[in-house]
């Protein structure tokens, strides 16, 4: 029987598919299991795009130079506007777009082989919608890969302290928290 030292050890060694939160991993990732091939007659959307420093569409171009189209879309119509300003690859169009919003995404349903999502979903409010909203931008035999937080002490512990009356008297009211206990 294996020492509690070795078990953990193996466990470090050869980490569940589900530990990796490197956007690049997660991008290789999917690319394996799905066998993406290199996405040359596939339009790809990035739910969330925002975070410039992240650039995860980058990361994507990367790894899939051969892609079609990136289409990169966040609520976040500032980010939008910032990012267009350093774009440079005319793959890629970045887009005001809100998954929990149909309204904004009408034009692309239908139309998407691939939905990929880093670090975006965690912070919904309305997982079903948009789950929904995801399906509905797929044509027939598209394929969605997202990567979120399900759960995470950090989270907890923030979502106690705002829970907490002796706390959260110091969370400006005027921020949306947006960790969501599942």
């Amino acid at each position: 029987m294996a020492s509690e030292a070795e078990a953990a050890a193996a466990a470090v060694a050869s980490p569940p598919l589900c530990a990796s939160t490197d956007a690049k991993s997660f991008l290789e990732l999917i690319s394996s299991k799905f066998e993406w091939g290199d996405l040359s007659d596939d339009i790809v959307m990035d739910i969330g795009c925002g975070n410039p420093k992240i650039k995860f569409c980058d990361l994507l171009l990367g790894l899939f130079p051969k892609v079609k189209k990136v289409i990169a879309i966040d609520k976040k119509s500032h980010l939008i506007a910032y990012i267009k300003c350093g774009k440079k690859d005319p793959k890629i169009d970045f887009e005001y777009g809100d998954i929990e919003d149909r309204s904004t995404l009408e034009n692309w349903e239908g139309k998407i082989s691939k939905v990929v999502s880093s670090h975006c979903f965690h912070q919904l409010k309305d997982h079903e919608l948009a789950f929904k909203n995801v399906y509905n931008l797929l044509k027939p035999g598209g394929e969605a890969a997202l990567l979120f937080c399900l759960q995470s002490g950090y989270v907890g512990w923030h979502v106690d302290l705002v829970n907490d009356p002796k706390w959260n008297r110091y969370y400006n009211a005027s921020i949306h928290l947006w960790f969501i206990q599942i």
